[in-house]
């Protein structure tokens, strides 16, 4: 009686239920739902690196990995001006009103593409971030999966067990009265031979 009473205890503290396909079914959705945020985290993973690969390449000062429309038209606008500046330049002297116009004019397209390159830089930085981020919870996510499947596993353990103790001292108790019937069945057959 007293391991019948620990049974339930146990079964009531950690919520289980005996278990029934309904109860395996569920184990089995959460060992499914562990299987596929691994794979998630594949998915991940391979995300991460490849913005981490065009993130260092940015730090390095590689500013082919920077791309926008607005960057490409000023990068064509820089190189007219640069040119047309060279022909000027060469053709009227550097203080020709034309050339110092072209002059101010590319100081400002470049500018421009510098505060573009800090905002794609910027964006990428935000976009590994994101990423390393990403990795991190799908990470997390696996570590609580993997607890609770895995207590899940050891709490069934120790369900299955107190069950083969109540089981056990079952046995126990009817082979104790069985021996007490035969006992006093012995007893009484004594009592009315004599």
């Amino acid at each position: 009686d007293e391991s019948m009473d620990t049974l339930r205890r146990y079964e009531r503290e950690h919520q289980l239920l005996a278990v029934t396909p309904d109860r395996e079914r569920l184990m089995n959705i959460d060992g499914e739902r562990l299987e596929q945020l691994q794979k998630e985290l594949a998915t991940v993973e391979g995300t991460r690196i490849e913005k981490e690969a065009i993130h260092r390449r940015v730090q390095a000062g590689d500013t082919q990995m920077l791309q926008s429309g607005f960057l490409e038209e000023n990068l064509k606008k820089q190189a007219e001006l640069e040119g047309q500046l060279a022909q000027l330049s060469n053709k009227f002297g550097p203080n020709f009103p034309q050339v110092q116009r072209i002059r101010a004019e590319l100081t400002e397209v470049r500018r421009t593409l510098a505060t573009e390159k800090e905002r794609l830089s910027k964006e990428i930085e935000a976009v590994y971030q994101s990423a390393v981020e990403q990795e991190s919870l799908t990470r997390s996510e696996i570590e609580e999966q993997r607890k609770k499947v895995s207590g899940g596993s050891d709490q069934l353990m120790q369900d299955n067990i107190l069950k083969r103790d109540v089981e056990l001292n079952r046995q126990a108790y009817e082979g104790l009265l069985q021996k007490f019937q035969e006992a006093t069945n012995t007893a009484s057959l004594k009592t009315v031979s004599a």
